[in-house]
């Protein structure tokens, strides 16, 4: 499933507007960024009937892991998992690690110049 999201919808508006408020207060790191994109990813999942919960925990071969956000469908079905990342992190590496967790292949993208990773449960 894509979701297209148009540059003026209120939720891409919200978001920027969220990001800039972060810089002028000189907020650039991971985890003020994290709260904008939330926010949108949240509104962007609504539409589908699926719910976006923060750090929720999940058992993977033994290991407690908590990604940033888990996208959860009706019937409690875990649909995606997002993990926020800095242009000051290795991407690569982020992504074998996070590739151990054994959900499934990564997908990046780069969103003003945070990343953003995301692991998408298989149907």
């Amino acid at each position: 499933m894509t979701t297209k999201i148009k540059p003026d919808a209120a939720a891409i508006r919200d978001y920027h507007a969220t990001l800039k408020t972060y810089a002028e207060h000189e907020a650039r790191h991971e985890g003020a960024t994290e709260t904008a994109f939330s926010n949108l990813l949240a509104a962007s999942a609504r539409p589908h009937l699926w719910t976006l919960l923060p750090k929720k925990s999940k058992k993977v071969a033994g290991k407690t892991i908590i990604p940033d956000g888990t996208l959860v469908a009706v019937f409690k079905l875990h649909r995606g998992y997002w993990e926020a990342k800095d242009t000051a992190d290795d991407l690569d590496a982020e992504i074998r690690k996070k590739n151990a967790w054994r959900i499934t292949a990564g997908q990046s993208a780069s969103i003003r110049g945070y990343l953003v990773l995301f692991w998408f449960q298989a149907p």
